[in-house]
Parts: structure tokens; C-alpha cells; sequence
């Protein structure tokens, strides 16, 4: 095989955070990572643009793919399943054993039932693997790595004998409430797609307890019910932990944890598929109403009526997890993906890994629609 038998392109989440989407010339296979959507008004702009398969590489239609690999079930990863489920008939679709479960929440939450319906059935033919056991498709195999950021985050080998590829989907390495940290395989790769969302700025990383603590302890000043909004229905699980925790460690009073409609069912599959029991005496789904409660209400919708707790938190990689991925992996080429190029963005990452390595590892920061080779020259 030749260097051009192999290569890249991001269809959506190159030089962007959000409608993650990349294929892979993978010797006589194609390959798709992830099918996201982007957080858009424009309705238009929403889907990767995958008319770049068609025009370069030859296919008919999505159903010529070779196997669509999900790294993780959030919106950004796989908003644009509905879009093309019909395309990608007969298409194997491969993810943890967690990620139909949590993808099943996840449409519950999003989208109207109708359309729950159809993804409920996709969710049911998915063919689920196992970390850590290398599974055989076509001509390339597959393994999958526990990533951390959500329960049933996966990073994908994609190996055969002449490359070696590593995605991370999102990642983090340090231990949440919900979900441990990444593992990353010690072997050597050709390449690294690499999600580089936070750039070379620092996230905020887990949730600190006594910052919580802090501002439940003044909410509950002012009134005795309070609401926490979230965006996505895996973060109420992290809160909902985050706060138990709390009040087993005496920092904030016992208090009544109200988990909504939208966020239950993902709730639930965090429970089953992440380290920790999130529904308790003090942790229960949440009546029809907000009257007549006290405590914190976990939602997926502001009700503008009440106080709302406000909570930064992040489940990405810094660029310290990222270079420390980068020297265990040793890779020859790092893709990087999910990011900017703005100040302290993925351009600033970029240039430490060119300046740290001295050309040993070549790096980059994929643009959409941009094709690029995964071997070196």
C-alpha cells in the first residue's frame, strides 16, 4: 500500500467545535468516525458535508462504507444519525457497550417521538464491543479504550499491517464523579486523531466540591428550592453525584436532589454504565411540578422563575493530557480535530508539539474538507 491509500478528511469538526465527522481511507476501506451535529441556528449549517465521499473517493452513497464507528453518544458526536440512517443502510455500526444506551437517553431528550422511535430501532442493531478486545472487520481490526469523559466514551484503534490509527473522540484522563479516567493503549501508532477542544487554554476540569458547597450553602439562603440547569442530560448525573458528595462530607446540608423528565432516562444509563449509584432517598425523579418541592431540581429546561446554580465544569483534555497521550502513544503524524484556531486554541498546540519534537512528530490542525495522509511521505 502507498502513503495516498491512507488519509484523512474531516467532514465536520476539523478547524470547528462541533459536528464532529471523519472518514478514513483505510487501504481498501472506508471508514466513518462519528456523526455530529453542529449547535446552530442555521438549520442548513447543522450536518457534516459529505459530499467529499462522493466527488474524491468514489462511493455511490453512505451505504458503501465499511463500518461508521460512534466514539461517544453526545449530540456533537452523533446529532446527524437521523439525518442518515436511511443512507446508511446495511452499514455495520460499531460502539461500546454503553453508547446505544446512552444514545437511546439521549434522542429520549432531543427529539420528537417519532423520530425516538427510529433511533431507538438503530440503537438495537448497533454491535457493541468490548473495551480492550481487538475485533476483526473487513481487512482492518478494532479496539476500543475506555476515553473517561462519559460513560461509554471510547477511543478506536484501527489497525491493519501496514497502519495504525488512534481516535480519541473526547477525552479526559483525570477521574469524575460518573466515570473514570481515559486508558490510553501503550503501543506505538502512525497516527493520532486527536480531539483538541480547549486548545492550549486550561478547562476547568472536574467539579470542585467546596466551590459547589459554597454556592448551594448561599442559594439555600435565599430560598429553600433552586434549580441547576444543564445542557446535557450526562452532566446532570456528574452534578446530581457531585452534590450526594457534598452532603456525605457534611459541606452543605442534607437537601432533596429533584432529577426532571429530561434528564432522568440518561440518568439512569449513566447509573448503569458509569462507577456510581446516582438515584437515592435523597436523589428521585421529580413530580410533574415544581410546587411544593424543596432542594435542587436538575433540568434540562431554565424555568426562569427560580435561582439557578450555576456550575462550570469541563470533561475534555488539556494540552498536558494531551502531550502526555502524544508520548505514550509516540505517533508519527498528530491530526488535530474539535478545535479553533484562536488565541491559546489548537494552533498553540500545534506549535509545541512541532517545537517539542523537533520534526520527529508531524502536526496539524485539520480543516474541513481537507484531505490528509495519514503515513508519513
Amino acid at each position: 500500500m502507498k502513503p495516498q491509500d491512507y488519509r484523512f478528511i474531516a467532514l465536520g469538526g476539523g478547524n470547528e467545535t462541533g459536528g464532529s465527522c471523519y472518514a478514513l481511507k483505510f487501504g481498501d476501506s472506508r471508514i466513518m468516525l462519528d456523526t455530529g451535529m453542529r449547535y446552530s441556528q442555521d438549520h442548513s449549517l447543522r450536518i457534516p458535508d459529505v459530499t467529499p465521499l462522493y466527488t474524491d473517493w468514489g462511493l455511490d452513497g453512505l451505504w458503501e462504507l465499511d463500518a461508521l464507528i460512534f466514539s461517544h453518544a453526545h449530540l456533537d458526536h452523533t446529532g446527524a444519525l437521523p439525518v442518515f440512517m436511511r443512507s446508511l443502510h446495511g452499514v455495520s455500526i460499531y460502539s461500546s457497550e454503553a453508547t446505544p444506551d446512552m444514545l437511546s437517553a439521549l434522542y429520549h431528550d432531543n427529539f420528537f417521538s417519532p423520530l425516538k422511535r427510529d433511533i431507538a430501532s438503530m440503537s438495537d442493531t448497533f454491535i457493541t464491543l468490548k473495551y480492550g478486545e481487538t475485533h476483526t472487520l473487513k481487512d482492518f481490526a478494532v479496539t476500543l479504550y475506555p476515553a473517561g469523559h462519559m460513560p461509554g466514551a471510547a477511543m478506536t484503534l484501527i489497525e491493519n499491517e501496514d497502519c495504525r490509527v488512534l481516535y480519541t473522540g473526547d477525552f479526559c484522563t483525570f477521574e469524575q464523579y460518573t466515570v473514570e479516567g481515559a486508558e490510553i493503549p501503550d503501543v506505538k501508532i502512525d497516527a493520532l486523531i486527536c480531539e483538541s477542544t480547549y486548545g492550549y487554554s486550561t478547562p476547568p476540569g472536574k467539579l470542585n466540591l467546596y466551590h459547589i458547597a459554597d454556592r448551594i450553602n448561599i442559594l439555600l439562603a435565599k430560598s429553600e428550592v433552586f434549580t441547576c440547569t444543564v445542557r446535557n442530560s450526562g452532566k446532570a448525573a456528574e452534578i446530581s453525584a457531585a452534590v450526594s458528595e457534598c452532603m456525605s462530607r457534611g459541606l452543605i446540608p442534607e437537601i432533596d436532589i429533584w432529577v426532571d423528565a429530561m434528564c432522568e432516562k440518561s440518568c439512569r444509563a449513566c447509573e448503569k454504565w458509569g462507577t456510581r449509584k446516582i438515584f437515592s432517598e435523597r436523589v428521585r425523579p421529580m413530580e410533574r411540578y415544581f410546587h411544593g418541592l424543596s432542594g435542587m431540581v436538575i433540568t434540562g429546561r431554565p424555568s426562569g422563575r427560580m435561582y439557578d446554580l450555576q456550575l462550570n465544569m469541563s470533561n475534555h483534555a488539556d494540552s498536558s493530557e494531551i502531550m502526555n497521550l502524544i508520548n505514550i502513544t509516540r505517533p508519527d503524524r498528530v491530526i488535530f480535530v474539535h478545535g479553533v484556531p484562536c488565541e491559546n486554541g489548537t494552533h498553540h498546540i500545534v506549535k509545541e508539539v512541532r517545537e517539542r519534537y523537533a520534526g520527529a512528530v508531524e502536526a496539524v490542525h485539520s480543516m474541513n474538507l481537507q484531505e490528509i495522509n495519514l503515513l508519513k511521505e
